[in-house]
């Protein structure tokens, strides 16, 4: 139970300085508001777009981690 309130007192507090950076930087482009992001995430799921940016993004990061991996199995073996 002490868990469970830490972890959402945490959450809590992350949300809260989100709020607050958002408030003190005032600029959208740097820290959106949780509102915005909550409505564009919505609006993702909704479009079904958002299940085409996920699997573009795992496709680059396993890309490129296999291309690291290459280049790290090229230099060790140097």
């Amino acid at each position: 139970m002490k868990k469970k309130i830490y972890v959402l007192v945490g959450c809590l507090l992350l949300i809260f300085g989100w709020i607050l950076a958002y408030f003190i930087i005032n600029n959208p482009l740097i820290i959106p508001s949780p509102i915005d992001v909550i409505n564009s995430f919505i609006k993702l799921f909704k479009s079904n777009s958002i299940f085409i940016d996920i699997y573009q993004t795992l496709y680059r990061t396993i890309i490129s981690f296999i291309i690291s991996y290459l280049i790290g199995i090229i230099f060790a073996t140097i």
